[in-house]
């Protein structure tokens, strides 16, 4: 090591006495801060660990900004994704809502007139109330916005459009409702009467939401667009 030591500090004087040489020979400025400038560099030897550090904190600030920028970019992605998914899961629950006020109405009318067909009444009418609260809570979740699947939260476009055009379905939906509400509360019963009239009223609304709810899916998907 001692003898590496004295290699260097003798190569450092001899590249000093090289410039020093140059400069005594050639007056020119530029010669003279040339010498300069490799004096203090030859002469300071903390400069390099000074500048080795200094190089280190930059390269770690130039790290951690392009993470940061990674993530801010991740967290942007995940959430248009997720705006994506649930535009379509609110398309896909907006038509199924005319699928259901379908199928209500058909057990509506066996429930109205089980001799139509004896053997499937029963079967129709054992799921008939979760598909009125189905209908229902869907209605209400397009609406106003705020609509759950498996107890998580989606997000629902709700524009003056749409608010516009759910205020038109209101009234045939209401209808539909109480229709079908009647037609539950008198098959718990064993009653029948009324039926007649409250798959009227049903039947009387059932054709304007479905064609209402029609263009209300089609104005969630042309908003995704």
């Amino acid at each position: 090591m001692a003898d590496l030591e004295r290699i260097r500090a003798k190569s450092e004087g001899s590249n000093l006495l090289f410039c020093t040489s140059v400069a005594e020979s050639d007056d020119s400025p530029v010669t003279s801060e040339a010498v300069g400038l490799f004096r203090k560099l030859t002469m300071n030897p903390t400069l390099d660990a000074q500048v080795s550090r200094r190089l280190t904190r930059y390269y770690i600030l130039a790290l951690t900004a392009v993470a940061l920028l990674t993530l801010a970019g991740q967290a942007v992605i995940q959430y248009s994704l997720g705006d994506v998914l649930d535009d379509a899961r609110v398309i896909n629950i907006a038509g199924r809502q005319r699928m259901l006020s379908q199928q209500l109405t058909k057990r509506a009318i066996l429930l109205s007139h089980p001799d139509v067909y004896p053997p499937g009444t029963n079967t129709y009418a054992r799921d008939f109330d979760a598909l009125l609260n189905l209908w229902k809570t869907c209605h209400d979740g397009l609406k106003n916005g705020r609509l759950r699947q498996e107890n998580q939260p989606m997000h629902v476009r709700v524009s003056p459009t749409t608010t516009a055009m759910f205020r038109q379905l209101d009234p045939h939906f209401t209808a539909m409702f109480g229709g079908f509400q009647r037609l539950a509360q008198n098959r718990r019963r064993n009653q029948t009467a009324g039926n007649d009239a409250a798959l009227r009223q049903v039947l009387a609304h059932e054709r304007e939401f479905l064609r209402l709810m029609d263009a209300i899916v089609f104005e969630y998907d042309r908003q995704t667009k």
